[in-house]
C-alpha cells in the first residue's frame, strides 16, 4: 500500500457524487486524477454512476486548475506496477522501405 499525505489538488463533483484528487509526477509535467465515487445507497454504486456519466467534456471542465482547491488529503492507493511490451519490427520495417 502506498501512502501520502500532502496538498493536492482536489474537487467534489456533486453531480456524480465523486472526489477527484491529482497525484503531480515528473516535477509536476504529469500527474494522475484519482476519481473516488461515494457509496450511493440506491439500486446503482457510485462507480456505476461514475462510469454511466462520466464524459471528457465533464472531466476535463472539472480538473482545471480554476475547479480543483488545494486540500491536504491523505491518500492510501494499492501498490501496482504496469508493463507493456509491442512488437513494432514490421511497423518500423515498412516506414523505412518507403
Amino acid at each position: 500500500m502506498m501512502f501520502q499525505r500532502g496538498k493536492f489538488n482536489w474537487t467534489y463533483i456533486q453531480t456524480m457524487h465523486t472526489h477527484i484528487v491529482e497525484l503531480p509526477y515528473v516535477n509536476n509535467d504529469l500527474s494522475m486524477l484519482i476519481l473516488l465515487p461515494d457509496d450511493i445507497s440506491n439500486d446503482i454504486t457510485g462507480l456505476e454512476m461514475l462510469e454511466r456519466d462520466l464524459m471528457y467534456e465533464t472531466l476535463s471542465r472539472r480538473t482545471s486548475s480554476e475547479m480543483m482547491e488545494k486540500t491536504e488529503v491523505d491518500v492510501y492507493l494499492p501498490r501496482i506496477k504496469m508493463e507493456e511490451s509491442y512488437d513494432l519490427n514490421s511497423t518500423l520495417s515498412s516506414m523505412v522501405s518507403k
